[in-house]
């Protein structure tokens, strides 16, 4: 974060020619963005890397940070993911965080939806006790409800179950799959919408499946 005083020396350690991103947290306003961008491309030129080469994935972690998430988000090429910060972010409203997550719920949305509409990925925020693994399958849902398509994990004994919740499961691809390939026999014969299995299939349903599918061929796992 850029208020530690320390970011320079972080990024200098941090990128090499092997490092593809960094995290980079508290970050409230486009112009915090730029000066990451302005540390980073000077470290990069130091060390002869492509410029552009390190990508970013910003935290969201203040209330004015939320107000601003859209235009964070759009602000540099660099930027490939953002995730709420939750922990910061209920120290900064002065709430605490609950099992249930109300206090979070509509940021969480909100950083989604600025991630998506600067086509960026959104990451879901961490689920904090490890040990409850009901509780993370629920918040893991919650989240994929609000459009996450990826979720930060704390234990390792987290990274199964988040990659079976948010991978599509082979009944979902194959529905898919049905679902465009109704949907292209309809336009050939003319019709901009058709029906399978008793449900209405156009334009948004149609989109939804081409984009699980491409995910799919982009190479998520899928278990059999």
């Amino acid at each position: 974060a850029l208020d530690t005083g320390l970011l320079e020396e972080d990024m200098e350690a941090a990128i090499t020619p092997y490092t593809f991103g960094i995290n980079v947290g508290k970050v409230d306003t486009i112009w915090h963005v730029k000066e990451v961008e302005k540390i980073v491309g000077a470290v990069e030129k130091r060390k002869g890397l492509e410029n552009g080469q390190i990508k970013l994935v910003l935290f969201i972690e203040s209330a004015l940070a939320v107000v601003n998430a859209y235009g964070i988000c759009a602000s540099s090429d660099r930027i490939i993911a953002a995730a709420l910060g939750a922990e910061d972010f209920t120290v900064d409203m002065g709430t605490e965080r609950t099992e249930e997550g109300s206090e979070v719920l509509m940021p969480r949305a909100m950083v989604a939806m600025a991630a998506r509409a600067a086509e960026i990925l959104p990451l879901d925020i961490v689920y904090t006790n490890f040990r409850d693994e009901e509780g993370l399958r629920r918040d893991t849902q919650l989240g994929k409800s609000l459009g996450y398509k990826g979720k930060f994990a704390i234990h390792p004994a987290q990274v199964d179950p988040i990659n079976e919740l948010l991978s599509p499961l082979p009944d979902e691809i194959e529905y898919a799959r049905k679902v465009v390939q109704a949907f292209e026999e309809a336009e050939a014969n003319g019709r901009g919408s058709t029906s399978l299995d008793g449900k209405m299939i156009d334009v948004p349903i149609v989109k939804r499946a081409r984009s699980l599918l491409a995910a799919v061929e982009a190479g998520i796992r899928v278990d059999s």
